[in-house]
């Protein structure tokens, strides 16, 4: 089935790899899958005694669900179509381990999602009567159930040195907030980093050989010098509230971002790194 959206999915294994839509693939896609749109969510309610209704204490993201239907197939013989359809349920694994499912379209690019196998229909033999063993194509519907309730696609990552860090800016390629990572390197008698008015104030370092590696997801906030040591503890107050805005009334822009170095020595740098998440994968 041919779009202008391609399929691809790597198995199990991490190795074996079905282009759907190249030519003369085994595996083909009959349609397009099914459970694209995201994953759902569900309200948290707390239930109060003596009052109507409830509490609303806020959201879960749920994991996603997606659906292929495939053909696959071989024209060779029986015996090679048997042999595909075969590779094709070996390389989906029995759910211990995770395949990536690849949407790439020219618009939005190359976007994955790490699914696990659930649940596959029972085969259909189509044009063989029902006899398993004639040449033919396969119908099977294979159900997956995803890690995570976002797309993802490669980090982007853009490095500031003394010469630019005013200008830096930053474009969130995804259509969720996006919690940064920061590398601090080189000399500087302290240095302000985040977005809009969520910043921290961060002294200069004890040795000149250290920099300072932050995480800002409030999920697993991590602050640690270069050499891996945790500098937590010494820095109570770093802890950063406002992510890289989500595309929305941004798409196509870069947000500025707040890097403000006192006395910034020639080797300074900045380095800000974030992973693009977004609901649907074009």
């Amino acid at each position: 089935m041919r779009t202008d959206v391609e399929f691809f999915l790597i198995g199990a294994d991490h190795k074996t790899r079905w282009a759907f839509g190249a030519p003369g693939s085994p595996v083909r896609l009959a349609e397009i899958p099914t459970g694209l749109q995201g994953a759902g969510f569900e309200h948290d309610w707390q239930q109060i005694v003596g009052m109507d209704g409830a509490l609303h204490r806020g959201t879960t993201d749920q994991t996603g669900s997606v659906q292929l239907k495939v053909w696959v197939s071989d024209p060779r013989s029986s015996a090679w179509a048997r042999r595909q359809h075969a590779l094709w349920r070996e390389s989906l694994g029995r759910g211990k381990d995770t395949c990536r499912l690849i949407v790439v379209s020219k618009e939005s690019g190359y976007w994955w999602l790490d699914v696990r196998a659930d649940n596959v229909s029972e085969a259909n033999y189509l044009g063989q009567n029902c006899k398993p063993g004639a040449v033919g194509e396969t119908g099977e519907l294979v159900q997956f159930v995803s890690d995570r309730s976002f797309w993802e696609r490669f980090d982007e990552e853009r490095i500031y040195d003394r010469d630019t860090y005013r200008t830096a800016a930053l474009r969130n390629l995804g259509d969720q907030p996006a919690w940064l990572r920061w590398t601090v390197t080189g000399g500087h008698d302290g240095v302000t980093i985040g977005v809009g008015e969520g910043t921290v104030d961060l002294p200069a370092q004890k040795t000149l050989d250290a920099g300072y590696v932050i995480d800002t997801d409030p999920l697993w906030p991590s602050i640690t010098d270069t050499t891996g040591t945790n500098l937590q503890a010494e820095l109570l107050a770093a802890y950063w509230d406002e992510p890289l805005p989500a595309r929305g009334m941004h798409r196509g822009n870069s947000v500025p971002l707040v890097i403000r170095p006192t006395n910034p020595r020639e080797n300074f740098r900045v380095e800000v790194a974030y992973t693009p998440r977004t609901e649907q994968a074009w």
